[in-house]
Order: structure tokens, then C-alpha cells, then sequence
């Protein structure tokens, strides 16, 4: 969703957002997922809700993505987006055997510094750290996070800092 209502917002038009999920920010109050569709329908973002993209097809018009339920939306670009889960993202890697602790709900288990707690060596950021929380799993968290990993992984120890959310 941030990465559509910010091309609309960049002078995109009828920007069409198609969402597996039947929902928007499906873990929060009905109050704020309505407020939200509210704000992107307002960006001039149209909300598919609760259906995949199924086949890309050609016509007079151009190319068209036919959706789950059967919809077909013509295209200019397609941007697809897909969410991450510690256990997806991290399970082929066998941590274990190099000794970095992690779950499948956290990922890799960080100190505030986004470390390691168990491999100094390592650094970790977005869905696959502990320190984002899981209803924290959004773009802009991952971003903030990576930034400070990197940070943190390449500076000096006297310059590293914790990684403190600002918003």
C-alpha cells in the first residue's frame, strides 16, 4: 500500500492496488483499516481486495491483469510486492548451524543495535529481525531498520546507536 499511494501521489493514475488480503491492515481496528482505504481512495488508489493476480493478458488496449474474482484491469506497470515471514525467509539458510539464534515468529534474535545476540558477526533488519514487532512488518519499518543495521554493521563502535523508531 505505501509503495502505491506513493507513485499516486508522484502523479500516477488510476493506480489499482490488488490485495490477497480481504482486508488492509488486517491486524488493526476496523476503525483505522477504514481510515486508511479512505486516505489511498482519496490518493485516487483503487483497492482490489481479497484477490490474486491469475493472468496477464493482451488486448486492443493494451495489457490487462485478470484478477481472482474474475476482474480485469488494464496496466501500464506491474509492481508486485510480497510480504516476508521470518520462517519463509530464513528457514534454507540453517542459522542454527551457524550459530545464530532465530525463530519463525521473530527471526533473527537482535539486541537494540539490530545484532546478533548470539553471532556479533551478524546483522539483521526488517521481517527477519526480533525487533520489529510482527504487527510492525511494514515497509517503512523495514527500511528504517535496514538503514540502521547497515549503519550499525559498517561504522565504528563509537558511532553505532541503537535503533530507536522515530514515528
Amino acid at each position: 500500500c505505501e509503495l502505491g499511494q506513493s507513485l499516486s501521489r508522484l502523479g500516477g493514475k488510476d493506480l489499482n492496488l490488488s490485495i490477497v488480503a480481504p482486508t488492509i491492515l488486517p491486524s488493526e481496528d476496523v476503525t483505522l483499516q477504514e481510515a486508511a482505504m479512505k486516505i489511498l481512495f482519496d490518493d485516487n488508489c483503487n483497492l482490489h481486495l481479497g484477490c490474486r493476480a491469475v493472468d496477464i493478458i493482451e488486448n486492443e488496449g493494451g495489457p490487462v491483469l485478470v484478477t481472482s474474482d474474475n476482474s480485469s484491469i488494464p496496466v501500464d506497470c506491474l509492481i508486485f510486492c510480497t510480504g516476508r515471514s521470518p520462517a519463509s525467509s530464513l528457514q534454507s539458510l540453517h542459522l542454527d548451524e551457524a550459530g545464530i539464534a532465530w525463530n519463525a515468529d521473530e527471526g533473527v534474535i537482535v539486541n537494540s543495535y539490530l545484532r546478533s545476540k548470539t553471532a556479533r558477526h551478524v546483522y539483521a533488519s526488517g521481517d527477519c529481525a526480533s525487533a520489529v514487532s510482527r504487527g510492525d512488518r511494514r515497509a517503512i519499518h523495514a527500511g528504517w531498520t535496514g538503514f540502521n543495521a547497515a549503519r550499525n554493521a559498517l561504522l565504528p563502535p563509537f558511532l553505532r546507536s541503537p535503533a530507536t523508531h522515530p514515528f
